[in-house]
């Protein structure tokens, strides 16, 4: 091979090998940075599953930096992290897809009289909320106001024309200001009801649920979203159907007194299958026979149920 030949050869394995070299380290430096990044969305998702979990076991509030901005996803029983970490829960969560670095947690118990669960509400801090009341219902509204903790951004008005990128919760009938306030970017829901009603959320469509109490309502205002609503609300009524099951064995082992009244009201599974297809009527008037029964029982000198 001739000098000037073997010179270029030289040069050309020296470029080819330079590339190569070049390819495997951008390859590492990539595949490095994905191990990272799904190794700090799995920190992140653990950190905000334990805040609930350490929130849940009590009525309180609180507030968690997660440090950086994340995309925190809500399905049925999960929790997404960036698109990326699916943290499994069973947890009662009611809150809006959040994109932010810091959250609001807030947890609340449910009851059937009896304690159901605890059920937790989170929100980005910087989700904007406003409760528009009129002057039938302004002291019930403000009341809402006051129970929700203030680190969420949550304001009581009763003019809404300029609001924008924002959750609208109406409690009066918003129709003939849809399409003004959806063009602005709101999300709107009507609560139709005080502690007990219905509740319509304003999508490309309308779609309507229930609410049980007014820790549920408090969950679709939370939500501001049809599907995530309905998914936490199928859960709670299936865990007060679980709930009301212990209680009904309990019942039946009691001897003392006549318990068959109480027993055969704490079988609601044909109340909760009615509520799960929206007809919720007969569900919200068993709580009361129960809370009624179980007086009854006390002052009959009887051991209660709950």
């Amino acid at each position: 091979m001739k000098k000037g030949q073997s010179v270029q050869f030289n040069w050309i394995f020296i470029v080819v090998s330079g590339a190569i070299l070049l390819m495997f380290f951008t390859l590492f430096a990539f595949r490095y940075s994905v191990l990272q990044n799904k190794k700090i969305n799995a920190e992140t998702a653990r950190a905000l599953d334990r805040s609930i979990n350490s929130i849940k076991t009590t009525e309180a509030y609180t507030n968690l930096d997660l440090g950086k901005v994340n995309e925190i996803e809500f399905n049925c029983n999960e929790f997404i992290i960036n698109k990326d970490y699916r943290q499994k829960t069973n947890n009662i969560i009611f809150s809006s897809n959040i994109k932010s670095n810091r959250i609001g947690l807030w947890s609340k118990s449910f009851e059937y009289p009896f304690k159901i669960d605890n059920i937790v509400f989170l929100s980005s801090i910087e989700n904007k909320i406003y409760l528009i009341y009129d002057n039938f219902n302004e002291q019930f509204v403000t009341e809402i106001y006051n129970e929700i903790p203030s680190l969420f951004n949550v304001k009581i008005v009763n003019d809404y024309d300029n609001i924008r990128d924002s959750v609208i919760v109406f409690f009066v009938d918003p129709s003939g200001k849809l399409d003004e306030l959806k063009s602005k970017n709101n999300k709107v829901v009507y609560i139709d009801g005080a502690d007990v009603g219905s509740v319509k959320f304003y999508e490309d469509s309308i779609k309507e649920s229930s609410y049980l109490s007014r820790e549920m309502m408090y969950g679709a205002i939370f939500t501001s979203n049809f599907k995530l609503y309905d998914c936490s609300f199928k859960s709670l009524l299936n865990k007060m159907n679980d709930v009301n099951k212990i209680y009904e064995n309990k019942a039946k082992n009691m001897k003392e007194c006549s318990y068959l009244g109480i027993v055969q009201n704490l079988n609601v599974n044909d109340e909760v299958k009615n509520c799960l297809n929206n007809n919720c009527l007969d569900l919200i008037n068993n709580k009361e026979i129960l809370d009624l029964q179980n007086q009854e029982l006390y002052e009959q000198g009887c051991k209660v149920v709950f």
